[in-house]
């Protein structure tokens, strides 16, 4: 959805509504008989129709993207480009004219390699990013449930080109859903909800509360030239 309110308090507000052209809504439309991805969200907290759902869309689109990236979780703004993001997924990049228009540039997109590729859900950039008021850059912490390290930490300069990538390896998968910024420091929480995909085989939520891991936050040097400091909290 689009509201355009004009400076010119004499011209008329416009609204405008579209669908951005996703990957998967794209494969969708291709396939043009009214398939549609399967959700995993919808058969949770049991594990194994969510893993039914995932091998059908792969079977049924031809892609090995088999969760779908709806990008409808926050959208971002750096230089001129915007980010429709979705936490799980490579990010979709869109333009909104000065009538309201709204059009798709890239769906699934690298930004130039920043977003590595990854099993089942095509690679991921956190949501929920921050920009620096004082630079322009913008920082985005990502997670990673397959390969360590497990917590990316990314700063782009203004137009999404990568300033610099750090690998914050933590010591299991875990939900990272935010993050905050100082001038020095990038936080990272390191709490117990814990990813394991092979949660799924044993017909269970991938996504546990693991009171044992126990919880940290820790503070990332944006900087990149010392490591990590950690701080433990009540869990």
């Amino acid at each position: 959805h689009c509201v355009v309110i004009p400076q010119d308090r004499e011209k008329d507000v416009t609204y405008s509504s579209t669908y951005l052209e996703t990957k998967g809504r794209s494969l969708e439309r291709r396939k043009g008989d009214g398939s549609r991805f399967g959700g995993t969200l919808g058969a949770a907290p049991r594990g194994l129709p969510m893993l039914g759902n995932l091998v059908k869309n792969g079977l049924t689109f031809g892609t090995a993207d088999m969760q779908k990236d709806t990008c409808n979780t926050a959208m971002a703004i750096s230089g001129d480009r915007l980010l429709a993001l979705m936490e799980q997924s490579p990010p979709t990049e869109f333009r909104v004219s000065r009538t309201g228009k709204v059009e798709t540039v890239e769906s699934f997109t690298r930004l130039d390699g920043a977003v590595p590729p990854a099993p089942i859900n095509g690679g991921s950039l956190g949501a929920h990013g921050r920009t620096d008021p004082g630079t322009g850059e913008r920082v985005h912490v990502s997670y990673d449930s397959n390969d360590r390290p497990y917590v990316r930490v990314d700063t782009f300069d203004a137009g999404w080109r990568l300033k610099g990538s750090v690998g914050v390896d933590v010591p299991a998968p875990v939900m990272v859903h935010d993050s905050a910024l100082t001038e020095g420091y990038v936080v990272i929480l390191d709490f117990p909800l814990t990813i394991r995909p092979r949660r799924l085989l044993a017909n269970s939520f991938p996504v546990e509360y693991e009171p044992q891991h126990g919880a940290r936050i820790g503070l990332v040097p944006r900087s990149g030239g010392d490591e990590t400091m950690w701080f433990d909290v009540e869990s």
